[in-house]
């Protein structure tokens, strides 16, 4: 028989305590030598805590077991914590493998696990497991919360003007932010040049033209310039549990939660220009055009062909002499958020951009003679879209059978003595996989019906024109995403991906307008311009050419 060994560490301190990596591999070698087994592999999940089942070589290890048949017989580990700390989970993947009839065997608490005494003890095993990780990572953050109100840091990379400063502290050590040097006059000039009424893009644009870098080592962009300014620990205030790690710091903590000590840290930037400068955000709130936050025509829809980043709507505004020019157009994010070295791909003026889109749909794609073309390949093609759709329902059918399965060896288990609470969750989970599929199957069984007539299909796309003229930015977004996936731009080419598929007689005879170059990547139809620019004065004009 062959067994795999899973070792597991959650952190250097834990290695360090005697239940190391090596030492779990050597004890479970031991193991094996005596019971018999031959090793097949050895999984190994360092600093990674069995609170989630997200490990990498644990799944790459359930991911094995999962194969017909499995290349194993059993699962040999230090102690049943290095499987899984959280119940639930233990218990779903220890179903997965026992019906693989796959054994996870613990060297250190040895159980015969097909008796009842051997359920109920592996049973106590995992409770303990789960409130002794629970109750480490209560005491930790009190701990944490402590160190945090002392002044200490507690860790992570430091706001950049800092850097980390291990001093002794009784018999330990604890960590402190000091001023770095290096990079404290980046944030000096940040403030200098905010308070002198730079914007944030322009202020992001002059760091990185002298090529400084965050503590990250990244370029900066506008929204960490404004982190930057809106950081209070700058003017001494430390401020920490502010962010929830459950979103990887996207959202902020309630503030009730938040520790914050007063000048416990060096300050970088005066208190007074700090609030100074916190005031000028909230006037700048109060001016802000609301457009800039809004859905705009092409929204989500325009990717730069050189960096692959989204383009984004912007807005500017210039005044000469006595007269006020407004321009709005499409830039790469990624230009936009630093500077022209970050991308050197061109903008795009808005209404023209978008006028022509409109066009490209309503009056090309949409034309009376292209809509015939796709109903006469519709109808030709009717029998293959059935057996399609035959294969689609069958293989739906059996996911729902395999989700049955699930289900019911769900309820066996706890027919077997199982708390029916602990996997409500993973119950309730496949049920709503189940009524998915269902609601899929319903929606191919309408597949099967004849497509439409010629009529019905002239009089949708005639509808759509109409209804294209009175329809406001964000509701003609939400069309346009009905038809185009995607418009890549380079400085030379634009290209139109649309959302359909079609047959391949329809692609080779689909009418365009002359010259227009259609071209297809598989079965996917794509509509590419030419792109040329001039340039008049000051003013870089752009025209879209079709291709030869």
């Amino acid at each position: 028989m062959r067994a795999v060994i899973y070792a597991r560490v959650s952190s250097e301190k834990q290695a360090d305590n005697g239940t190391s990596i090596p030492a779990q591999i050597k004890i479970c070698k031991e193991f094996l030598n005596r019971s018999g087994y031959s090793l097949y592999k050895t999984y190994i999940d360092e600093a990674k805590s069995a609170l989630s089942a997200d490990r990498p070589s644990f799944q790459d290890m359930i991911e094995e077991a999962k194969k017909n048949p499995p290349p194993f017989d059993a699962i040999i580990i230090y102690s049943f914590s290095r499987f899984a700390r959280n119940r639930l989970d233990s218990i779903t993947y220890k179903l997965l493998l026992r019906k693989k009839g796959i054994k996870v065997i613990s060297v250190t608490e040895p159980l015969e696990e097909d008796t009842p005494e051997g359920k109920l003890l592996e049973g106590i095993i995992e409770v303990i497991n789960e409130f002794y990780s629970s109750n480490l990572a209560r005491e930790t953050f009190r701990g944490q919360r402590e160190n945090a109100t002392q002044g200490f840091w507690n860790g992570g990379v430091p706001p950049i003007g800092y850097k980390v400063l291990e001093i002794k502290n009784g018999e330990g050590k604890k960590k402190v932010l000091e001023i770095d040097e290096e990079s404290e006059n980046a944030v000096k000039e940040i403030y200098e040049l905010f308070l002198k009424g730079y914007g944030l893009k322009k202020i992001a644009g002059m760091l990185n033209a002298k090529e400084l870098k965050t503590n990250r080592g990244n370029s900066f962009s506008p929204s960490t310039v404004r982190g930057i300014l809106k950081n209070e620990a700058y003017a001494e205030t430390l401020i920490w549990n502010k962010y929830d790690k459950k979103t990887r710091g996207k959202k902020y903590k309630d503030k009730k939660d938040w520790v914050k000590i007063d000048g416990r840290i060096p300050k970088i930037i005066d208190k007074k220009d700090f609030d100074i400068v916190q005031k000028m955000f909230e006037e700048r709130k109060k001016v802000s055009p609301k457009s800039l936050g809004r859905t705009h025509t092409l929204s989500g829809l325009i990717k730069c062909g050189l960096c692959n980043s989204n383009y984004i709507y912007a807005r500017r505004s210039k005044v000469r002499g006595d007269k006020k020019y407004e321009t709005s157009y499409y830039v790469c994010g990624k230009k936009d958020r630093g500077s022209k070295k970050a991308c050197p791909n061109i903008a795009l003026k808005a209404p023209q951009i978008e006028d022509y889109i409109v066009n490209l749909l309503t009056n090309k794609l949409l034309s009376p003679k292209n809509v015939k073309k796709i109903v006469y390949d519709m109808h030709k093609n009717y029998s293959d879209v059935r057996e399609e759709v035959k294969n689609k329902s069958k293989s739906v059918r059996e996911s729902i059978r395999r989700i049955d399965a699930k289900i019911n060896n769900i309820y066996k288990a706890v027919e077997n003595g199982f708390n029916q609470n602990l996997l409500e969750e993973r119950l309730e989970e496949l049920k709503i996989k189940k009524e998915d599929l269902l609601n899929e199957l319903e929606a191919l069984k309408n597949e099967k019906a004849k497509p439409h007539s010629e009529k019905d299909v002239v009089a949708f796309a005639n509808s759509i024109k109409e209804k294209i003229k009175s329809l406001t930015d964000e509701e003609l977004n939400h069309y346009l995403k009905f038809f185009i996936r995607t418009i890549k731009v380079t400085p030379e080419e634009m290209s139109v991906y649309f959302t359909f598929t079609l047959p391949d007689s329809t692609l080779s005879s689909f009418l365009m307008v002359p010259r227009a170059r259609l071209v297809t990547e598989g079965r996917q139809l794509k509509y590419v311009l030419g792109i040329k620019t001039k340039t008049k004065g000051r003013r870089r004009v752009n025209t879209f050419v079709e291709l030869q």
